[in-house]
C-alpha cells in the first residue's frame, strides 16, 4: 500500500509538472506567438478593408468604362449612318426631285422650291479624312393642311438623305380655311 501511495504521489508530481509545463507553454504561446499574430491581423485588417474598397471602385470604374466605350461605338455608328445620308453637291437636283415626290405623296402643293447657296467662304461644319460637309438650305413655299404638312415633314426627316427643318412659318391662306401658306426652310449637308 505504501508503494501505491508513493506511486500516486509520484503520479501527482508528474501530473502537476505536466500541467505546469503546459501552462508555461500556453503562456509563451499567448504572450509571444498569438499576440504577434493578433497584432499582425489588426494591422492587416484595415489594409484588407481598403483593398475591398479599391476592388469595388475598380469594378464600378470598369462598368462605367464599358458603358462609355459602348456609347462611343454607338455614337460612331450613328455618325457613320448620318454620313452615309449626306449627298454630293451635284446630286442636289435629285434631292429636289425627291422632295417634290414626297410633297405629291402627302398632298402638299409646292409653289416654289429653291436651294439657297452657301457663301463660298463658308467653312465646313464637319470634316473627316475623306470628305468635307457644307450646309445647304432649301427654301420651300407650300400650300397644304396641317396634317399633310406634319406627314410631309416626317417623311422629309426620315428620308434617305439627311434633312432637318431649319425654319417654319405658317400663315392662313385667304381663299381656304383648310389650306395654309407655309414657308419651310430645310437644312441638309453636301459633300464637295
Amino acid at each position: 500500500m505504501i508503494k501505491l501511495i508513493e506511486k500516486i504521489q509520484l503520479d501527482k508530481k508528474k501530473i502537476i509538472a505536466g500541467v505546469v509545463i503546459l501552462l508555461f507553454l500556453l503562456y509563451i504561446d499567448f504572450a509571444f506567438i498569438l499576440k504577434s499574430q493578433f497584432n499582425l491581423w489588426k494591422s492587416v485588417n484595415p489594409k484588407i478593408a481598403q483593398l475591398k474598397k479599391d476592388i469595388k471602385k475598380l469594378n464600378d470604374d470598369l462598368a462605367i468604362l464599358s458603358t462609355s466605350i459602348k456609347g462611343k461605338q454607338e455614337t460612331q455608328e450613328t455618325t457613320q449612318r448620318t454620313a452615309e445620308k449626306i449627298i454630293k453637291e451635284e446630286k442636289i437636283p435629285n434631292l429636289l426631285e425627291e422632295i417634290s415626290k414626297i410633297a405629291n405623296k402627302r398632298e402638299v402643293k409646292i409653289m416654289q422650291i429653291k436651294p439657297l447657296s452657301h457663301p463660298p467662304t463658308a467653312k465646313p461644319e464637319l470634316t473627316t479624312a475623306t470628305a468635307k460637309f457644307f450646309p445647304v438650305s432649301i427654301k420651300l413655299d407650300l400650300l397644304g393642311g396641317y396634317h399633310q404638312l406634319g406627314k410631309f415633314i416626317n417623311d422629309l426627316e426620315n428620308a434617305s438623305v439627311f434633312m432637318e427643318v431649319e425654319n417654319l412659318r405658317i400663315s392662313s391662306e385667304s381663299t381656304s380655311i383648310i389650306t395654309q401658306q407655309i414657308e419651310l426652310t430645310l437644312k441638309t449637308y453636301v459633300k464637295k
